[in-house]
């Protein structure tokens, strides 16, 4: 069994006049947040903690996930952007958590 990162469908991906991206709106999102609190995350040099709690932003995602693969639900291009980006935060949290963790064992 393969699990897709990433479905690329051209018509779920979002368009810049003919240009049309090679992430769908989801995934696009969760580049955008992930780079975004990075950015944010080294200006104000965030510890740990503030790190953590970005970690429980994954549920939004995850519960848009579950509502359109498992209950057929349609949902639309602005709300996967924006669970898209609550999971790049999400995924930047446990990230620096992870990496917090490995250089506190060496």
């Amino acid at each position: 069994m393969v699990l897709p990162l990433c479905n690329k469908l051209p018509e779920r991906a979002p368009r810049l006049g003919s240009f049309t991206f090679f992430l769908c709106w989801r995934c696009t999102g969760v580049l955008v947040g992930f780079v975004l609190l990075l950015v944010t995350a080294l200006y104000l040099n965030a510890s740990e903690q503030n790190c953590m709690s970005f970690s429980l932003f994954c549920i939004p995602a995850l519960f848009d996930v579950y509502r359109q693969d498992f209950l057929h639900h349609e949902g639309n291009n602005i709300l996967r952007f924006t669970t898209g980006m609550l999971l790049g935060m999400s995924t930047f949290g446990i990230s620096a958590i992870v990496i917090n963790g490995i250089k506190l064992l060496n």
